[in-house]
């Protein structure tokens, strides 16, 4: 279960004297609770196999590749799910099997079929990755080895056409087998029909047990009552339990049987044949084959710890090389406890940055920047144990090529081993107690001639259980130890004297577990650079410890220690209250950075948008004004042939005017919420929320100012440039970028521009409209007598339009005798025409 990277053989690993040590801590971090709920998200038994044979992964390439394609699966099941196939059965291991096809062996049945199936399973994952793959175009590295693997296509249409489903062959598979299947078939029926017959026979009813046919050894047979077994000859093949019916196989079917036996077993020779055949065709593809198992493995392998960061929202981390010019480290951000997680809900739990190794989370004057041994201290139940297995499993999860659960960016160096100790060590059978279990196991760490480099030790509460001035010193003695091999070390502890080292040694960094003594709850929230207080006195009380007791406790403190514990108490308080303040600015920051990104983006859509107005408001009355032109030519060209008359020119007129005031109703829809929105921007002020410490412009004072009070009602600012203070109204300062008033102005700007454009064009629309009015007559009637159908009904057509746009209440449509083509048709249009309510012959004294 080691990596080869640590041990490259089975020899060194069950040599190595750390390898108990090794597997005794993969238990006490709850490694195999992980695995096995790793094994229920594979999709089948090749993903489990690869899981329980390899664990973790062999070289760090293989780790940071690992990261990269869990990534994208767990992106791809987010967005695309599983593949959609049926199952055609259950998915069995068939990896000794190719092996022994490999060597030339010959495959049984169910050999075959386990391959089918596998086949059948395997080419949907692999399709479905593939056919993603392009998609969402992750590095070109990725899933590689599926580059290199052929198609199972040609394979499994070979065995589909050999097997079922359900495992059978088919009868197909060979033109022999299809005869003798056939001959079975026939001959049995035979036999079938040869019993129910005999089952009428009177002689052989009465000496029925029950009237029906059974099987005994292949056999059919007739249940007989004992007491009448000689009134149906044949053979006995078996005899009931209680002795009192026998199977007998009449002589009459003896024969039927032995032909059917005979048939069967050449089914049998048949199909022996047949799988040899098959065996022996797909020999030279059995390596091939075995290449495409091995990719199904690893990519289960991965589709598993997919599965699983789905569920857990993990992420990739970054792993790094010290070659790289990285210097060793573990850097998790929000790390979480994976199985917490899964019992309590992802956001239920709380999430803690852990830095070793580098600067995160300590001051830039501290002298512990690149410690490698952190001393975590705080009261009980502040969650330090489960700090510790949660940093564990994030670095075993790594190696085995899961993500963790962690937030984005963050990374950790390689570390080559987990050596753990977490709990009561205390043996009954080895007769040791908590302090001899965890020193005899501490002493094996320490031992000079094993090297602990790229070595993670986590220790839960160090050198308890025996004297606190012994276990300290001693502690401290362990702790450089295992510093000075180059192990990297996460320690907790109550002993003040690791506090204090911690703050002494370069190397050595302390962090708390942060307590609500009001609430008397843990926080659950690590402190790194501030050592805990245990808080045992203050917990005590809240628990209903006698005031007398409590008191009686504190006096018998040092004084030393007492105003240390208090010291480091206000140290937390004041390490909590920084950090609450660093988030409020943070907050602050980023809610300025919002409104001035949606400042920005309101700009823009008004620019985009005003440009759009421009496009269709052009495009609209450039449309309309071609209308009314072509309705003005219109009209100049009948005003022409009109008759004289003063009636025809008032209609004409008429119409004329009508036409005018059409254009002008439209002119005003168009300008309507052009008005509309100018009245409401000049009614509206544009209004703005200033904050104390936000940075804004006054026209009297150059360059930026920064606003230092605000009045109760929000309409004064105090604001501070330089040297100088000035109180100004709200109303005269912007704030920085964009203010809301120049978008206004622009605004207004854009609605004059567009209302002058439109007016323009309304102007040009006068004038075509006076140029048609200037003379002309319009016709009460439309004559097309003589006129071809086709010809008639686009002059009546224009003639209805005019007379409809100009308002005329009646007109007149002369059409003539003739045939009766032309009349039908005028009629038939007028039954259609929309602006037609109702129309009627000519009285016959003015033409009929």
């Amino acid at each position: 279960m080691f990596n080869s990277t640590f041990l490259n053989t089975a020899v060194d690993l069950q040599c190595h004297p750390l390898y108990t040590d090794f597997q005794k801590s993969l238990d006490l971090l709850e490694w195999s609770v992980l695995l096995d709920l790793i094994s229920l998200e594979c999709p089948s038994i090749y993903g489990q196999y690869s899981w329980q044979e390899r664990p973790f992964l062999n070289t760090i390439e293989e780790m940071q590749l690992a990261q990269v394609e869990v990534a994208f699966l767990a992106q791809l099941l987010n967005r695309y799910g599983e593949p959609t196939h049926t199952p055609q059965g259950d998915v069995r291991l068939s990896l000794e099997s190719l092996k022994q096809l490999q060597k030339g062996g010959i495959l049984t049945l169910n050999e075959w079929v386990d391959l089918f199936h596998g086949l059948h399973h395997g080419r949907h994952y692999i399709n479905h990755v593939q056919k993603y793959k392009s998609e969402l175009k992750p590095n070109t590295a990725v899933f590689a080895f599926l580059e290199s693997v052929a198609s199972p296509v040609a394979w499994w249409t070979y065995l589909s056409e050999k097997i079922n489903p359900d495992g059978s062959i088919r009868e197909s598979a060979s033109s022999e087998l299809s005869q003798l299947k056939r001959r079975a078939k026939s001959q049995e029926q035979e036999i079938m029909t040869t019993l129910q017959r005999m089952l009428t026979t009177p002689t052989i009813q009465k000496a029925l047990q029950d009237a029906m046919i059974v099987q005994r050894n292949g056999r059919y047979v007739l249940p007989v009552n004992v007491f009448y077994k000689t009134s149906v000859p044949g053979i006995v093949h078996d005899v009931s339990s209680s002795g009192s019916t026998v199977f007998i196989e009449p002589k009459r079917v003896v024969e039927l049987s032995n032909r059917l036996q005979e048939t069967q077993t050449a089914i049998q020779k048949e199909i022996e044949r047949i799988l040899k055949q098959m065996s022996e065709d797909l020999q030279p593809e059995a390596e091939s084959m075995l290449c495409f198992f091995e990719a199904l493995m690893q990519l289960e392998r991965h589709w598993a710890a997919a599965r699983l960061a789905k569920r857990l929202e993990a992420h990739a981390v970054k792993l790094t090389l010290e070659d790289e010019g990285q210097e060793a480290h573990l850097n998790l951000k929000q790390l979480k406890h994976p199985l917490l997680c899964l019992q309590m809900g992802v956001h239920q739990v709380v999430g803690n940055d852990v830095s070793l190794g580098t600067t995160q989370g300590i001051t830039k004057n501290s002298s512990q920047r690149n410690a490698r041994c952190m001393v975590i201290t705080g009261p009980n139940t502040g969650g330090k144990t489960v700090l510790l297995k949660s940093v564990g499993l994030a670095v075993l999860m790594v190696q085995a090529g899961l993500l963790p659960l962690v937030a984005e960016e963050s990374s950790l160096s390689y570390f080559s081993m987990v050596l753990a100790d977490i709990g009561d060590s205390q043996s009954l059978q080895h007769n040791l107690s908590t302090f001899s279990g965890q020193m005899s196991r501490l002493a094996r760490f320490a031992e000079l001639s094993i090297s602990l480099e790229k070595t993670l030790i986590l220790l839960d509460e160090i050198a308890v259980g025996t004297d606190p001035i012994e276990g300290s010193a001693l502690a401290q003695a362990l702790l450089k130890r295992f510093y000075d091999k180059g192990a990297f070390v996460m320690v907790t502890t109550h002993l003040g004297v690791l506090k204090q080292e911690a703050y002494r040694h370069a190397g050595y960094v302390n962090a708390s577990v942060a307590f609500d003594i009001d609430a008397l709850a843990p926080t659950y929230r690590l402190l790194i650079g501030v050592p805990g207080a245990s808080n045992a006195l203050a917990i005590a009380q809240r628990l209903g410890m006698d005031d007398t007791l409590i008191q009686n406790a504190q006096e018998r403190m040092q004084e030393q220690q007492s105003d240390s514990a208090t010291l480091l108490t206000t140290l937390e308080q004041e390490k909590h209250h920084t950090q609450a303040s660093l988030e409020s600015v943070q907050h602050l920051k980023e809610e300025l950075e919002t409104r001035l990104n949606t400042l920005k983006q309101e700009q823009q859509q008004f620019r985009e948008k005003k440009k759009q107005w421009l496009t269709d408001y052009q495009a609209q009355f450039k449309a309309r004004l071609n209308e009314f032109e072509v309705q003005a030519k219109r009209l100049k060209k009948e005003l022409k042939q009109a008759e004289s008359s003063s009636q025809s020119l008032a209609f004409a007129q008429q119409r004329i005017a009508r036409l005018k005031e059409k254009v002008g109703h439209h002119f005003e829809e168009a300008l309507a919420p052009i008005e509309a929105d100018l009245q409401e921007h000049a009614a509206s002020p544009p209004t703005y929320t200033f904050h104390v410490g936000e940075d804004v412009r006054h026209p009297k004072l150059a360059g930026k100012s920064k606003v230092v009070s605000i009045s109760s009602d929000g309409k004064k600012l105090t604001l501070q440039n330089g040297g100088i203070h000035l109180v100004v109204k709200t109303a005269e300062v912007e704030p920085l970028g964009l203010s809301a008033e120049s978008v206004k102005a622009m605004k207004k700007a854009a609605y004059r521009q567009l209302k002058q454009r439109i007016q323009q064009q309304h102007q040009q629309q006068e004038q075509v409209m006076n140029v048609a009015s200037i003379r002309g007559t319009f016709k009460l009637e439309c004559d097309v007598r003589g006129k071809r159908v086709h010809e008639a009904l686009i002059e009546l057509e224009a003639f209805l339009d005019n007379a409809h746009m100009t308002g005329l209440n009646t007109v007149s449509v002369i059409h003539g005798q003739g045939t009766g083509a032309l009349k039908q048709a005028v009629r038939d249009y007028l039954k259609t025409c929309v602006f037609v309510a109702d129309y009627y012959p000519e009285q016959a004294h003015l033409g009929g």
